[in-house]
């Protein structure tokens, strides 16, 4: 009974210290060009953010009636947004997109990744969470299905695979207008 009670405690520190280093500090090159986020915090589509070990742009975003052929559900649209996510640290990073990244309306209603229809790429391969090599990058789309009269995107990026699983920890957050 003893060691049941030491074993959980133990076992979340263990969880907890794996994610906060998913969110340490970059040993590898800074690259010029680095956004400040504006007066609201957030980021704007085309901005590179840095977060942790992570830069993240938002190269593009736009409507689609279908994604790959496959129709959204009866009063939705895709989102479609062009991603790329380096790794400016020396040691690999583990990445899900599905985890990591969340879509808000102006209601503040949540969207999730529709992993049904996004394309596989170097962003979202079929076996997620993905690695990011030391010092490298992943570049792709993904797709949130969203009401058609919805409006006042904002992206959200979590760094920490683990605490992302939560919706804990440090974000990154980019209007998408």
């Amino acid at each position: 009974m003893r060691m049941r009670r030491l074993l959980l405690p133990s076992l979340l520190g263990l969880l907890l210290a794996t994610a906060v280093v998913g969110c340490g500090d970059p040993t590898g090159p800074v690259p010029t060009g680095i956004a400040t986020p504006g007066d609201n915090g957030h980021f704007k589509i085309g901005q590179m953010a840095r977060i942790g070990t992570y830069i993240v742009t938002v190269n593009r975003v736009f409507n689609e009636n279908n994604v790959q052929g496959v129709p959204p559900a009866m009063g939705m649209r895709f989102l479609v947004l062009d991603l790329t996510i380096q790794n400016i640290d020396t040691d690999n990073v583990r990445m899900s997109p599905a985890a990591q990244f969340t879509v808000k309306d102006s209601t503040g209603a949540e969207y999730d990744m529709d992993g049904d229809v996004t394309p596989t790429t170097g962003l979202t391969t079929t076996s997620l969470p993905d690695t990011i090599p030391a010092d490298g990058m992943i570049h792709g789309e993904v797709a949130f299905q969203v009401p058609l009269a919805a409006h006042g995107f904002h992206l959200y990026f979590n760094p920490s695979f683990l605490l992302s699983l939560f919706s804990h920890g440090n974000k990154l957050t980019f209007d998408l207008q």
